[in-house]
């Protein structure tokens, strides 16, 4: 069978053996706590459930302009004015079937062969192998224990290939805000090298530590080179209503507006809807929300604290914790498979986020699930 060496280049899912083997237990009706979910587990807001209904009952049901509808353009010209201080005019701004597409769309608008894009590990695991789908080459830059990125390092890795830089902060999976002198510093390179800057900041509400930075606020040249991601998915838990938006320089928008209209037309037009009421419902549920992770992630670092195998580091956002393990000498998917088995919990190991001698626990689940799974890690180490 042929295949194109393009997807033969891309990674399958490290964690797909790991998800095979819980759902192998699920059948023999073992009971497993899963914290390897990447998503809220609060029900999206009513509010925003009967305006994507209301859109059904009267026939919203057809085909959107590629960039999305104008009302919702608006209003996340709006959202990026009030809350980030970044003025983009409408036509610089697009709606995306998720922040995920608006990766996607980016790379495929700004690569060519053979093209370099800067990731800093540990990485969300879509991020290399978007790039590759581009035809472009990740360059993984390793940072240390605190998992914050070094400037003097970060030049060092600049080449005449460089096209972009991907900053991720709160970043998933460290759960690290970082400092806004470094994404500062950063960004003045990017405007020196002429290099893009992808500012994902999916997470930007879910913050326990500091304020969410936005570089492209920095400066004109710094909103001329920065593409700023987002969605609605994390923070109004609407994960499946499949929504991002992107803001960044109108010809880069208008390249990344015809590849979506030549692959999947446009998003959802229902949950365009949706996504327009929640920009305009207020903050009010999403308080509570990070109320309730804050109380979660409190929970999580104490118990982390209280057993050896783990050196944990403070969480400051997402809803993430990223302990360094040592056990028995274990490898980070040996680890989550012994916890799968022995504990019959489910977390990610660190490896597919480039980081090795890690995992990833989510505490996007109810604090009575934190409480069981905790008690089973500990009875078996």
């Amino acid at each position: 069978m042929y295949l194109s060496e393009r997807v033969k280049k891309v990674s399958p899912s490290a964690t797909l053996s790991l998800n095979a083997r819980v759902k192998e237990l699920l059948r023999k009706g073992e009971e497993v706590v899963n914290l390897t979910t990447g998503e809220p587990d609060f029900p999206t807001p009513e509010t925003i459930k009967q305006a994507g209904i209301k859109a059904i009952q009267e026939n919203f049901t057809g085909y959107t302009p590629p960039p999305g509808i104008p009302e919702l353009r608006e209003a996340v010209r709006e959202k990026f004015l009030k809350e980030n201080g970044l003025n983009y005019a409408v036509e610089e701004i697009m709606v995306t079937c998720g922040a995920k597409d608006a990766l996607f769309l980016l790379f495929q608008s700004i690569l060519n062969t053979g093209d370099e894009v800067i990731i800093f590990s540990p990485y969300w695991v879509s991020y290399p192998e978007q790039v590759k789908l581009a035809g472009g080459n990740p360059v993984i830059i390793p940072t240390g224990t605190e998992h914050i990125p070094e400037l003097d390092q970060f030049k060092k890795y600049i080449t005449p290939r460089t096209r972009a830089v991907i900053l991720n902060s709160p970043c998933n999976p460290s759960g690290k805000v970082f400092p806004p002198e470094l994404i500062e510093k950063i960004t003045e390179v990017c405007i020196e090298k002429d290099i893009y800057l992808v500012s994902d900041e999916i997470y930007e509400e879910i913050i326990f530590k500091g304020k969410p930075f936005s570089p492209a606020a920095l400066s004109p040249a710094a909103k001329k080179i920065t593409l700023t991601i987002n969605g609605v998915s994390k923070t109004y838990a609407m994960t499946g209503w499949r929504i991002g938006y992107v803001g960044g320089h109108k010809e880069v928008i208008q390249a990344m507006s015809k590849v979506q209209s030549q692959s999947v037309s446009c998003a959802s037009s229902i949950s365009q809807r949706a996504a327009l009421a929640a920009l305009k419902s207020g903050k009010e549920e999403i308080s509570r929300m990070v109320a309730i992770f804050q109380e979660r992630k409190e929970f999580v670092e104490n118990r982390l604290d209280k057993l050896s195998v783990f050196t944990p580091s403070p969480i400051e956002g997402t809803f993430y914790a990223f302990p360094r393990i040592n056990y028995q000498g274990m490898s980070s998917e040996e680890f989550s498979f012994y916890l799968l088995d022995k504990a019959k919990v489910a977390v990610v190991p660190g490896k597919p986020f480039g980081k090795e001698g890690y995992i990833r626990l989510s505490f996007a689940t109810s604090l009575d699930n934190l409480q069981k799974a905790f008690l089973r890690i500990e009875k078996v180490l």
